[in-house]
């Protein structure tokens, strides 16, 4: 806009002179009156917020326009004298207290008979108040931003039923989607086609129910894949209470999600392995039951059962991913019929880890035999030697097969055959046949007894089979009962 007055006469020129002065004094803070070049001020009527002038001075914008602020006050006034429009511009000045405020100017060139510009009538007003409070406000905006893009949930702001209006540089990290490109329902985009409609869904419900809370999967830039967030979002009213958006966060749990199923896996499993361990004990002690001849015999071997079954079970839950080195079965079982003697045993074969149901198995299997050496067998007299290993013998169709050999070397008359079937007997025979596919061969020699086992290496038997053969170990065993 242009703002020029002209001076026909000198009675005129101060008549409209006194006119602008009196308007100016009572709309503005600060009026003053410049040279037609600006290198003198005539007069400043500052009131209470600038210092007003004795006179005239050349000094003025020194005096009053801030250091860096003086280039680009001198520029606004060269152009608004080569224009001869009105001067306007916002910028720092010295207050009446000395200290540094703000203000906007506005000058108006008057002009002579020819068009020439004779001084400047200039009003500025005091606008620090708005100026700080404006700075305040970008100093919080600019740590509220800081705060939302310093936190590893994904942020944004929407309005109008879930249409958005800002997504954080989070979001723009994660998804690799531009900021724009997830204005209105964009964003909708990133989020798995099968939950598309669950998000639509849970916005329908936010505006009834004043809250957004909804789990979808958001596509990663990094490797495509799709992780699980929690969205959860809530609305920001005016005065009157109306929602003029809604400030949300999207929460990474995918890892808790795997961790969940995981833990329902791991429940079930532990539920699955409980149902079968109460299985076990009632089988061992019914079976316990029928071939035990009296009370302390039914004892002892119930005793030992299931002192060997709770081992196994201690050492399965411990880690039940990693399996059982069957090396550890067999010298555990040893060691627990034995005391200490000074007798020798021997213990050798390759590196086998165990599934955690062969090893209950096994384990039973080897306590069984233990029993018997140190009752009837190697282990009853102080020149016996129990020798245990086993190989990996390649099958055909590519199926390995693990045998087991437990052979007994006991000086003395022969044993004779048992008189009955027992439960060592069914264990070894039946059961190791029904759980593992075992075929076992049992023979009472004259220097002792020989068993062999023979089992299908399958996963289920072990997650891993082969490796170097561990060097022979003699171990000291005792003979007797414990």
């Amino acid at each position: 806009m242009t703002a020029v007055i002209s001076m026909p006469t000198i009675e005129g020129d101060m008549s409209d002179a006194e006119r602008l002065s009196a308007y100016l004094s009572a709309s503005t803070d600060v009026r003053y009156r410049m040279s037609a070049d600006w290198s003198e001020m005539h007069e400043l009527v500052g009131q209470d917020f600038l210092a007003s002038t004795g006179g005239t001075t050349d000094r003025w914008s020194i005096d009053y326009i801030h250091p860096d602020d003086q280039p680009r006050v001198r520029a606004a006034i060269d152009e608004a004298i080569r224009s001869k429009r009105m001067f306007e511009l916002e910028h720092r000045v010295r207050r009446a207290d000395g200290s540094w405020g703000w203000t906007v100017s506005r000058a108006v060139p008057i002009l002579d008979a020819a068009g020439e510009i004779k001084e400047w009538f200039g009003a500025a007003r005091d606008v620090t108040a708005r100026k700080e409070a404006e700075a305040t406000l970008r100093e919080g905006e600019q740590r509220f931003r800081m705060l939302l893009e310093g936190i590893p949930q994904l942020v944004w702001r929407a309005v109008d039923r879930g249409r958005w209006s800002w997504a954080s540089p989070q979001w723009i990290e994660f998804t690799g989607q531009a900021e724009q490109d997830s204005h209105g329902w964009g964003w909708l985009d990133m989020v798995h086609p099968d939950d598309r409609e669950i998000a639509r869904a849970a916005w329908d419900r936010a505006i009834s129910i004043g809250s957004f809370n909804v789990e979808y999967r958001l596509r990663m830039i990094a490797d495509g894949r799709y992780r699980w967030f929690a969205t959860r979002a809530t609305p920001v009213r005016n005065e009157a209470g109306e929602v003029v958006e809604w400030l949300g966060t999207s929460t990474d749990v995918d890892d808790l999600r795997q961790l969940q199923k995981q833990q329902q896996i791991l429940l079930g499993e532990l539920q699955h392995r409980v149902r079968n361990s109460l299985a076990v004990i009632r089988s061992i002690a019914r079976r316990t039951a029928e071939t035990s001849d009296s009370v302390e015999q039914l004892s002892m071997h119930l005793d030992g059962r299931l002192n060997t079954f709770s081992r196994i079970q201690s050492a399965v839950t411990s880690d039940p991913t990693r399996g059982l080195d069957l090396q550890t079965i067999v010298i555990d079982e040893l060691m627990a019929h034995v005391a200490w003697d000074g007798e020798h045993s021997l213990v050798q074969g390759p590196a086998i880890r165990l599934q955690s149901k062969a090893a209950e198995t096994l384990a039973l299997a080897f306590h069984e035999l233990a029993s018997n050496a140190v009752e009837h067998g190697a282990l009853s007299v102080p020149q016996g030697m129990v020798r245990v290993s086993w190989r990996v013998q390649a099958g055909h169709g590519g199926q390995d097969r693990l045998i087991i050999i437990w052979d007994e070397d006991r000086p003395g008359p022969p044993l004779p055959s048992p008189s009955h079937r027992g439960f060592g007997t069914d264990l070894l025979e039946s059961t190791l046949a029904y759980e593992l596919d075992a075929d076992t061969s049992i023979e009472f020699r004259r220097g002792g007894l020989l068993c062999t086992i023979t089992l299908p290496l399958t996963p289920d038997v072990s997650s891993q089979a082969g490796g170097e053969g561990r060097p022979q170990k003699e171990v000291n065993f005792p003979h007797g009962l414990r």
